[in-house]
């Protein structure tokens, strides 16, 4: 009977016949039924209170303030993030451009040890090739040396004397030069074996001095 009570069902059976005929025993079953529908009562009302209508505007207030400064934080973090590769970006050009700032000069001074061809001016466009004079042979071999510091290191390997290029107003020129210079040409002065006893011992002259004319004072007041 407490457990029909409890369900909240009517009663089956012989517990229905029983309470049809017992009026004490169908009171108690009523009591019964009132005690649990006032503890389900109580309890539905205590698990389910009845909401404010204030609490709405206050939980999304706060609902509001919890999410504006996860925004922010978020806000920030791109900013970071942002700041980050543009610095990542300015380093990585500036190494690229000091590199290829370095490798210029060294282009450049390996353009730079090349020695530049000498090309001959517009009025000495017809060159001629001068050999070397047979009467001075020697002069001419210094001269084309000056003139190309190529030729003497060519010279100084072994190899055959180079031809010089010069203008042709120059090689009448040449040709005198070396001419006057293989007429002055001269003999080399060598110093000779000689007998020390042949010389004579030296003799210093004595020295000569003239007298001095002199004249009193008194003489030269009567004159």
């Amino acid at each position: 009977m407490i457990e029909a009570a409890a369900n909240g069902a009517e009663p089956q059976g012989e517990l229905r016949a029983h309470l049809n005929v017992c009026l004490d025993c169908r009171a108690a079953f009523e009591q019964e039924q009132s005690l649990f529908a006032s503890i389900d009562t109580g309890l539905h009302v205590t698990a389910n209170p009845e909401v404010p209508p204030s609490l709405l505007p206050c939980v999304r207030a706060r609902l509001d303030d919890a999410a504006a400064p996860r925004s922010g934080w978020v806000t920030n973090w791109f900013a970071l993030a942002g700041a980050a590769v543009m610095i990542v970006a300015f380093f990585a050009a500036h190494a690229v451009w000091r590199t290829s700032v370095i490798h210029k000069p060294v282009a450049t001074a390996r353009k730079t040890s090349v020695l530049p061809q000498l090309t001959p001016s517009p009025e000495n466009r017809n060159p001629a090739v001068v050999r070397p004079v047979e009467k001075n042979p020697r002069s001419q071999r210094q001269f084309a040396i000056s003139k190309n510091p190529r030729a003497h290191e060519k010279l100084v390997s072994g190899e055959t004397m180079p031809e010089v290029l010069v203008p042709r107003d120059q090689e009448v020129l040449l040709a005198e030069y070396a001419e006057q210079w293989s007429l002055r040409k001269r003999p080399l002065l060598l110093a000779q074996e000689f007998d020390a006893t042949v010389l004579s011992p030296l003799q210093v002259a004595p020295i000569q001095i003239d007298e001095l004319g002199v004249k009193l004072l008194a003489e030269e007041k009567l004159q």
